[in-house]
């Protein structure tokens, strides 16, 4: 070996290291883009599941609602035959 290869080799082994801390840096940052994103990910299917089990429970309140609407139309239907009925024999 010539004292003119040994810079040649040393170029070439400070370059080779250079590419390989530069992808290990891309790599590091995909790393960290990739756990960020997956964090995301769950926060967000956490508040889809919430925002799921708040509509559930509406929907539930809602036909609870409506049923107990239907119920008192019913008994004031009932209450008014009742009465119809009584003011017919009354006569």
């Amino acid at each position: 070996m010539n004292s003119g290869e040994l810079p040649a080799i040393l170029d070439d082994i400070v370059a080779s290291i250079g590419e390989i801390l530069v992808t290990h840096a891309e790599l590091t940052e995909s790393m960290v883009d990739d756990a960020a994103t997956n964090t995301a990910k769950a926060s967000l299917e956490r508040l889809r599941k919430k925002t799921d089990t708040a509509k559930n429970k509406l929907a539930d309140l809602r036909d609870r609602q409506r049923h107990k609407r239907e119920v008192e139309r019913q008994r004031k239907d009932r209450e008014r035959e009742r009465t119809k009925s009584g003011d017919s024999s009354a006569e």
